[in-house]
């Protein structure tokens, strides 16, 4: 019986890297059905691959890298966690990222910033180094703290437990704290609960995975930067087979974006005012409707100046520029994880129209509605589709 030639897939079996083979194999059956994908737990010896025409897998040492170039096919790297690993690689902007997370958390009016992460990765380093960058540019201090075991381990040392909560602790609050990882987050904010810390108020946190086991199992559920492995997929796939053909890539790195998931965690604005969390409650209720600054006034015992006064004093942003930067927000995580047109998503964000939102978007964000949408969900990719393997 002959053997069909083969991509191997060399990952484990989480749910990010079961989407990983799931739409690598979507996408070789659609655009080269002759291949068969298979999915590897471990790293063979080269003589155990039978046909072997590519890899798709996570190089995370000197040692991983080295055995890929052994098999002599073409490889995809699907890990950051090597700064230059020498294989094409798909990886996520930790960079951009890091930044986008601390646009998040400055924009919700923190007053001190940490980084939590796993010592010695390179993600965990660029994650730190550009947060802590955007966040000291801002005019704020930021604290890093680093622990040794991975965020993916199902044990965490007692000692470096503790070693956590000293450090939240100490840290001034309201505090903004990115983690680099959703277990890390998740043990954050088991760390705030035990030192009667308010999770959104006291410690906003924002992890990295968009896991929804580690994301919605704490209350208040938390925010995260979705990762996006279909997108990952699609990305190493279409390289892989470009590369299978011959081709030259306009890059061997691919750096994707990836967008904050806004949830309960950080979503809120920090303010000791309770006129002003009154009226930030009723913005954020009714965002999907038309608002004025009269409708926001008419909700809370102030007057118009009296109300306006506060929202600079505590906030630095006008009542209409705070309606504008949560209309903007939804605007984003509509374009991110719908398909609505740009006529649908205005309509749900309570704006008369799409040239009004676009108009709007670009006033605030630099980009147009469609060209952050593309950023997102391939537009700019060095990769475009290749739809055969030649013979």
């Amino acid at each position: 019986m002959q053997i069909r030639p083969r991509i191997y897939v060399m990952l484990t079996t989480s749910d990010f890297d079961r989407s990983i083979f799931e739409t690598v194999t979507g996408y070789f059956a659609e655009n080269a059905p002759e291949m068969e994908v298979d999915l590897e737990l471990a790293f063979p010896e080269p003589e155990m691959l039978q046909n072997a025409r590519g890899i798709i897998t996570r190089v995370l040492n000197p040692t991983d890298a080295k055995l890929m170039r052994a098999y002599g096919v073409p490889v995809v790297n699907i890990s950051g966690f090597m700064a230059n690993p020498g294989l094409p690689s798909v990886i996520i902007d930790y960079a951009l990222s890091a930044r986008l997370v601390a646009d998040h958390l400055l924009a919700r009016r923190f007053h001190s910033f940490g980084f939590y992460g796993q010592l010695k990765t390179n993600p965990a380093l660029l994650q730190s180094q550009h947060f802590e960058q955007t966040i000291h540019s801002a005019g704020f201090p930021c604290e890093l703290h680093f622990q040794t075991w991975p965020s993916h381990a199902y044990a965490v040392d007692p000692a470096d437990q503790l070693n956590l909560r000293e450090w939240v602790k100490n840290l001034p609050k309201p505090a903004g704290i990115f983690c680099g990882g959703d277990r890390y987050a998740w043990e954050l904010s088991k760390a705030c609960v035990a030192l009667d810390l308010t999770v959104g108020k006291d410690v906003g946190i924002v992890g990295f995975g968009n896991e929804e086991f580690f994301c919605k199992t704490r209350h208040p559920q938390l925010s995260s930067v979705a990762t996006s492995p279909d997108r990952v997929a699609l990305e190493a796939a279409t390289m892989l087979l470009r590369l299978i053909n011959g081709e030259a890539l306009p890059a061997e790195l691919v750096r994707l974006p990836a967008p904050v998931i806004a949830r309960a965690s950080s979503d809120q604005f920090v303010t000791d005012d309770p006129h002003v969390a009154m009226a930030l409650k009723f913005i954020q209720d009714h965002i999907s409707q038309p608002l004025s600054i009269q409708a926001v006034v008419d909700h809370v015992p102030l007057s118009r100046d009296s109300l306006e006064r506060r929202f600079r004093k505590h906030l630095d942003y006008t009542i209409m520029e705070t309606i504008h930067l949560l209309k903007i927000d939804h605007i984003k995580h509509l374009l991110i994880s719908t398909s609505k047109t740009m006529e649908e998503i205005a309509r749900a964000c309570g704006l008369s129209g799409g040239p009004y939102m676009t108009t709007l978007f670009r006033e605030k964000v630099g980009m147009t509605p469609s060209e952050y949408r593309s950023s997102f969900h391939g537009g700019g990719s060095a990769c475009a589709p290749s739809p055969s393997v030649k013979a």
